[in-house]
């Protein structure tokens, strides 16, 4: 369920359509209407305008019917509609933020671990790339403007970043709940832009399913490409850099699955719960596989120490 900022007033749920009973003078709303079974819709109109009601109501059902919406995806909601805009942006789904501050626009995750520990670190950034506008107090804007297109604007009137979206229908932006930020079309039935980014930790005692995903866009190695590790159907872990293999783990038993032990120890599992690869165990509880650099980093003594990459990974 998606969770807006905005309030919607009660005015603005329903379209009203006069009924065609002379002098009447009811309202009808719309939404109401078509919540009614068609025999409904036909009975109710018949009271009003008689015959003529009837011959309205078959050419209302056959054409003036709107599609029904796709369903909206589970996250919070930045912008609701095109033509707005935010400053000073920080919002918040699970353990992941989206916010627009000075000169950086970032989707972060944040994990716990163990009890007194935790990873917080960016998924996905863009910022001014000039250096001229570096400073953190100053005020930025967000907008999904009228034309569609995602903008992060300096207070100065300029532009830092953009989706380059403009006429593709863009109306709602999202963070989705698995820390991804999406431009949907006015009925949420196509993604027109996606950051693409997603969980970038995966914690000690923490399952990465068949088909499952961890993704971080290059933040802190100041470049946009994206890095994934994902644990394919065919039971192979591969990660990637800008959609090339970096390393894999050479599994192939389908429906395998990656954990991070207590231990600190990376492993795939059959589906059995047969080790078929692993890392050596080296760590605590206190630990997580970070996919920016795809490494483990263990937090046990409070520093946080680096106990396994993948080799030829920096």
């Amino acid at each position: 369920m998606l969770r807006s900022r905005a309030k919607v007033s009660a005015a603005g749920r329903h379209s009203y359509r006069r009924s065609g009973h002379a002098g009447a003078g009811d309202l009808v709303p719309l939404g109401n209407l078509l919540s009614l079974p068609s025999e409904g819709i036909v009975a109710r109109l018949s009271s009003v305008a008689g015959r003529s009601a009837f011959a309205i109501a078959v050419a209302f059902l056959a054409f003036a019917a709107p599609p029904a919406s796709a369903a909206m995806p589970s996250g919070s909601v930045v912008l609701a509609n095109a033509c707005q805009h935010m400053s000073n942006v920080a919002i918040t789904d699970g353990d992941f933020t989206v916010s627009a501050v000075g000169d950086q626009f970032t989707i972060s995750d944040n994990i716990q671990i163990g009890p007194t520990n935790g990873l917080a670190g960016v998924s996905w950034e863009r910022w001014d790339t000039t250096g001229r506008y570096n400073n953190w107090r100053d005020r930025s804007y967000l907008t999904v403007s009228c034309n569609g297109d995602v903008d992060f604007w300096h207070a100065r009137y300029v532009l830092l970043w953009h989706s380059n979206t403009a006429g593709q229908g863009g109306v709602h932006l999202i963070l989705t709940n698995t820390g991804e930020l999406r431009l949907y079309n006015s009925d949420w039935s196509h993604i027109v832009w996606r950051s693409w980014s997603g969980q970038r930790y995966l914690a000690a005692g923490t399952t990465l399913p068949s088909g499952g995903r961890l993704a971080s866009g290059g933040a802190e190695h100041r470049n946009y490409t994206i890095r994934t590790l994902e644990m394919l159907a065919n039971g192979d872990l591969v990660y990637r850099v800008g959609g090339n293999i970096r390393w894999q783990s050479g599994t192939h038993v389908p429906g395998a699955r990656a954990v991070l032990t207590s231990h600190a120890q990376l492993k795939v599992l059959s589906p059995s719960g047969q080790v078929l690869w692993s890392s050596r165990p080296q760590g605590s509880a206190d630990s997580a596989l970070d996919v920016e650099f795809m490494q483990i980093t263990d937090l046990g003594s409070g520093m946080g120490r680096t106990v396994w990459q993948a080799p030829g990974v920096s």
